[in-house]
């Protein structure tokens, strides 16, 4: 049977990480989040990312003692046995699927953000054209997807932090520190909206541990994984936090409520006028395009790790021989990647992802 390839180094592991974080995490969830507990936003990110730090250092130890794909269902088979590992490996493919069909769903609000359009079925397809290039881009090679994932992160990075600096310079606090949005009227929060918030946006940090899945793809993984684990959160914690700092700083409850694009809000907020070309705000939308690169870069990383459960499963004789099937050419698992692009696309296709991340 042929084995995957070792191809990723420390960079694309960084990338692969901070990608399967960053595109929900602060282009969507933000506008959602914000409504619960105002400008404290920034706080909830600061503390969840604090309450994920132990599960990314243990994730990362057992990453380094058992460097195979499958990650945490491969610990807990070894640990509790085929039973518990099948419902692990199953559940936690699933929660990636789902995570990827949201960051779809993203991509496809911001495209009609910059069209002036609002239409379901435009938003559907945008996201089934993007999952379709995402998925040949995991049939072509681990490396492949790496590398664009290492210039995704890096673009969306840079941009982000221009966008902090800016939006910091013009800063008005729009919104109260404790505050919630009720019927679209503001009002005073308190400790247990921002225990909610915690608990929402602890989702937005998944990512970190997620890498591990793709551990037999990693080159020196007893180095390179744990070291790129905790890297990552590093980074992505500065950024949630700068980010929903001057988002609320800037932009009104009212204007993120029900708002799946609130960074696009931001940079139109921030711009004014005087950066329209033809009725289109320029930096509006560099925003959106950024946005919708970095939300690509999450479903890239979504796929990348989750095909690699039932791969991980097959191989252990828990799931169809067929699942385990390496592809001759590229050496990446093609069958379980097509599967778990077709699971994607049911969800986009059938189901309300943006209820869904709400519950």
């Amino acid at each position: 049977m042929k084995k995957l390839e070792r191809s990723l180094g420390l960079p694309a592991v960084i990338a692969i990480s901070i990608g399967g974080m960053l595109g929900t995490g602060i282009f969507v969830l933000p506008g959602i989040a914000a409504t619960k507990t105002g400008a404290s936003l920034w706080l909830a990110y600061l503390i969840a990312a604090i309450c994920i730090l132990p599960a990314a250092y243990s994730k990362s130890e057992l990453a380094t003692a058992m460097p195979s794909s499958g990650g945490t269902y491969v610990y807990i088979e070894r640990a509790f046995g085929p039973l518990f590992g099948t419902i692990s490996g199953i559940g936690l493919w699933l929660a990636l699927v789902l995570k990827s069909a949201f960051a779809l769903v993203g991509i496809g609000a911001y495209v009609l953000v910059v069209l002036g359009m609002d239409s379901a079925l435009v938003t559907k397809t945008v996201a089934l054209v993007f999952l379709a290039a995402v998925f040949l881009l995991n049939i072509v090679g681990a490396k492949k997807a790496g590398s664009f994932q290492s210039y995704a992160v890096l673009v969306a990075l840079l941009v982000l932090s221009a966008l902090f600096f800016f939006g910091l310079q013009a800063t008005d606090q729009a919104t109260p520190f404790f505050a919630k949005l009720q019927n679209d009227i503001v009002e005073a929060g308190g400790r247990m909206d921002l225990i909610f918030t915690i608990a929402f946006v602890y989702l937005s940090y998944s990512g970190v541990t997620k890498v591990a899945a793709i551990a037999e793809e990693i080159k020196n993984p007893s180095k390179n994984l744990p070291l790129g684990m905790i890297l990552s959160l590093l980074i992505i914690t500065a950024v949630y936090v700068a980010i929903s700092f001057v988002l609320t700083a800037n932009v009104g409850l009212q204007d993120l409520n029900n708002n799946y694009s609130p960074i696009h809000t931001l940079a139109i907020d921030l711009s004014g006028p005087g950066y329209e070309i033809n009725g289109i705000n320029v930096l509006g939308a560099s925003i959106a395009t950024i946005a919708v690169l970095t939300l690509v870069s999450t479903v890239n990383a979504g796929i990348l790790a989750s095909s690699r459960f039932p791969f991980a499963m097959s191989r252990d004789g828990l799931l169809p021989e067929f699942m385990s099937h390496v592809h001759k050419r590229f050496l990446t698992p093609a069958n379980t990647i097509a599967i778990t692009c077709a699971a994607v696309a049911a969800v986009v296709l059938f189901l309300d992802v943006f209820e869904i991340a709400k519950l």
